[in-house]
């Protein structure tokens, strides 16, 4: 072979090899930190968060540390189980619980438009992964700026780009289109963690009320009474069960594991 074309397959694969260092296999586990809300608008405070599982859970290539697994950590920690995750604090309990990468996400507004970014970290090395950034016009259009951040994410963090089409069901479709009900449904997923499953009920209810179509929420409810022993309670509308198991793709919901 030619000088220029082994110089040119030996750069090729140095290049392939970094692409593939700079990745993550089924195998890693992450972690989701909070997200830096400089907006000042307290809706967006958790629900991006939320909305962020939601998406990423859709995905059988990420292995997503569950809420339940991340409040236990911080219990060993001598942390309270519902205490703000700061990138640093969920590269500790990264590193503590063997996983590989730290999720995190910011919003903040530029003029009219927000700005959406997210960011990967290896925990272990502190070494940059991914940096995604998506500006957005109304605060109505950000749950579909995430949405497209996550799917440039999954694709540079090394999912196939036929898994990310197949498995890629829009935030507003698998959860819900408001802000305010997915506000109160994160409310109630930490107060589960934090409190149990009487306390989150309230908030489940009002997640609902705010949006009738909301089956992520209908779901939980209903486990929540279940949980309780509220066995005609726990019936969900089967349609609306149907749609989350569809939904979810046979992925665990993030806080019951």
């Amino acid at each position: 072979m030619p000088v220029t074309l082994l110089v040119i397959a030996a750069a090729g694969g140095a290049f392939f090899h970094t692409l593939r260092t700079h990745g993550l296999s089924e195998r890693d586990t992450v972690i989701l930190a909070d997200f830096d809300n400089s907006t000042g608008d307290l809706v967006f405070d958790d629900t991006l968060k939320q909305a962020l599982a939601v998406d990423l859970e859709q995905s059988p290539f990420l292995n997503i540390l569950s809420d339940r697994k991340v409040a236990d950590s911080l219990q060993l920690m001598g942390r309270k189980p519902d205490e703000r995750l700061t990138q640093d604090l969920a590269r500790e309990v990264c590193q503590r619980s063997g996983s590989k990468a730290v999720l995190g996400g910011s919003i903040a507004n530029l003029g009219s438009q927000y700005v959406v970014g997210l960011n990967a970290m290896n925990c272990q090395t502190g070494e940059k992964l991914v940096r995604e950034e998506v500006r957005t016009n109304g605060k109505e259009n950000v749950l579909k700026a995430l949405d497209k951040a996550v799917s440039d994410v999954r694709g540079k963090l090394g999912e196939s780009l036929s898994s990310i089409q197949k498995f890629d069901t829009p935030l507003e479709e698998a959860s819900t289109s408001s802000l305010e009900a997915l506000q109160a449904y994160t409310t109630a997923v930490r107060t589960t963690l934090s409190k149990g499953s009487p306390d989150a009920i309230p908030f489940f209810r009002h997640a609902v009320d705010l949006d009738p179509n909301f089956a992520l929420a209908y779901l939980s409810l209903g486990v929540m009474y279940s949980n309780m022993g509220q066995v005609t309670l726990a019936r969900t509308p089967e349609r609306l069960t149907s749609c989350v198991r569809e939904q979810a793709r046979e992925r665990e919901t993030p806080y019951f594991c």
